[in-house]
Order: structure tokens, then C-alpha cells, then sequence
């Protein structure tokens, strides 16, 4: 056996499969939000003249993304609830 291994360092641990598509929707969901909020600016004159519509769904949107994000973080980073 060489004794310069290429596993010197012993084996390399990476993220379960779970947590990086986890992590990788997270990241899409946070473009897309930031999409959204150019989108809504851009087109803040005709959301308007159409009634105001539009921001009560960008508002929908952002919370049901909001509400996606802090479930997945709590699920990821173990927070349990606690019985008392």
C-alpha cells in the first residue's frame, strides 16, 4: 500500500441526498420570490389601474413561500416540539 493514500483524510462525508435537493429548491423558491417582487415593481402601474389585485396575490404568493421556507428550516435543523 502507497503511503500517500488519495483517502488520507479518511472518508469524505457529504449531505445526505435529502438535504441538498432540500437545499436547492430553498434557493430556487428565494429567485423566484425575488423575480416575483421585480416583476410586481415593474408592473406596479397597471396592478393599480386594474384594481390591486395583483398585490394581494404577490402577497399570497410571498406567504405561502415564507410559510414553506420556515417549516423546511425547522425540519432541517431538528426543532422538535416540546411536550409539556
Amino acid at each position: 500500500m502507497s503511503q500517500f493514500s488519495r483517502n488520507a483524510g479518511g472518508p469524505t462525508v457529504r449531505p445526505p441526498t435529502f438535504v441538498r435537493i432540500t437545499i436547492g429548491l430553498f434557493v430556487l423558491l428565494l429567485l423566484f420570490g425575488a423575480a416575483l417582487a421585480v416583476l410586481l415593481v415593474r408592473e406596479r402601474k397597471s396592478i393599480e389601474i386594474a384594481g390591486g389585485w395583483g398585490w394581494l396575490l404577490g402577497a399570497g404568493i410571498f406567504a405561502t413561500a415564507a410559510f414553506i421556507v420556515l417549516c423546511g428550516e425547522r425540519r432541517l435543523c431538528g426543532h422538535r416540539a416540546v411536550a409539556t
